[in-house]
């Protein structure tokens, strides 16, 4: 998403597309980038042209309200297994992002991230961004980027930058330290465990700012954030102090290669708060250095 020059967005004629459009049109028209929505239907489609006349009706009703000023649409209709057609239509039309809406399940206010999604935010080669249906047309104003300074880092950061920078967003660089733990050196230099984490904390930060050094100096708004504790919990109250957009970067672990289900992202997509941009860590990481990753339109609004 570093470049984003074309976005896609997946919908099902349902009201809970409304939400993914919104945020699809806003991103599109912030990085001057063409937007695409696919619907995607099971069984053979008999009559194409009638069928693409209904999306484009369904599309326009939803992407000028929310937006404001509409955004030019190109709206294609395939036959097939959304998850592979979704991936297909992002590959063949070069999407660097694809908008993928989140649907509602009982109890009210719990959510579920649906297989199409998982799918699609797994095997994609491009960033995901997962909407929660029923979300307000986003103002994002305040984009949170947590990060645990591994070297994919870098590629989570550089995403979000690019994306504070385009929408003028405030950026607020989370991370969390988990220690000082009983095994580690401390307990041998003669530090109490309060002078180990307060170490600890002063360490994380250095690197903290080291890493977001270049966007700052590109004059990009950047607060820094260093709390200490499971990384969980504190992610989910930042998110849940008015926050517009998450960026969280995501890795295969396991055998099934399954992103999500008992990880923080899987929580901080339960929770349905805001949109959750997720960087997937097969991607090359980008230099930070480089003053495109965080280019944009000159007439950004």
């Amino acid at each position: 998403m570093t470049s984003v020059r074309h976005v896609l967005v997946p919908i099902d004629l349902s009201d809970g597309s409304r939400a993914a459009l919104a945020s699809a049109s806003v991103l599109a028209r912030a990085f001057s980038a063409r937007l695409t929505a696919l619907y995607v239907s099971p069984r053979g489609v008999h009559d194409q042209g009638a069928l693409e006349d209904e999306l484009r009706s369904f599309v326009a009703s939803f992407v000028a309200p929310a937006a404001g000023e509409p955004v030019p649409v190109v709206v294609e209709a395939r036959a097939g297994d959304a998850a592979d057609e979704i991936l297909a239509c992002g590959r063949e039309r070069g999407a660097d992002l694809i908008v993928l809406g989140m649907h509602s399940r009982r109890p009210v206010g719990r959510w579920f991230l649906g297989s199409v999604t998982e799918d699609v935010a797994r095997r994609a080669d491009c960033a995901v961004l997962a909407v929660p249906w029923g979300l307000d047309t986003p103002s994002l104003l305040r984009v949170v980027c947590a990060v645990d300074l591994s070297v994919s880092s870098a590629e989570t950061l550089a995403h979000a930058a690019a994306a504070a920078h385009a929408l003028r967003a405030r950026l607020i660089v989370l991370h969390a330290v988990d220690g000082p733990h009983g095994f580690e050196p401390w307990t041998l230099s003669g530090m109490t465990e309060a002078e180990a984490r307060r170490a600890l904390c002063e360490r994380e930060r250095a690197r903290l700012t080291e890493l977001v050094a270049p966007y700052v100096r590109r004059g990009l708004s950047v607060e820094l954030r260093v709390e200490e504790g499971d990384p969980r919990p504190i992610i989910e109250r930042s998110l849940h102090g008015g926050v517009d957009m998450a960026v969280l970067g995501v890795r295969p672990s396991g055998r099934l290669d399954r992103f999500f289900y008992g990880s923080t992202v899987a929580h901080v997509l339960t929770a349905g708060v805001c949109p959750v941009l997720l960087v997937g860590h097969r991607q090359a990481v980008p230099d930070s250095t480089e003053e495109a990753s965080v280019s944009a339109p000159e007439h950004v609004v």
